[in-house]
């Protein structure tokens, strides 16, 4: 029986490790920088500052995405009409 509890406790820390692996992961390069300027701020969650900094290199890429990581950073020509 002990047996059987220990398997199950390995496999859910198995399966929580595997889930915050993947949250890291879907983050582009430029919103893991913009992660700590975020979370300084007083109230900032983790599940509000991962979509707000990926919105946040979105627009820095002109609204072309940045899910290759690649820092965003692009300029906007255009001029709101």
């Amino acid at each position: 029986m002990a047996m059987k509890k220990t398997i199950a406790a390995l496999l859910i820390s198995a399966l929580v490790v595997m889930a915050c692996t993947n949250m890291s992961e879907a983050l582009s390069q430029c919103a893991k920088d913009c992660m700590p300027v975020c979370m300084g701020v007083e109230g900032a969650t983790v599940e509000g500052c991962g979509p707000s900094c990926e919105d946040y290199c979105n627009q820095l890429s002109g609204g072309q995405g940045d899910r290759a990581g690649g820092g965003g950073g692009g300029i906007i020509s255009e001029t709101p009409k």
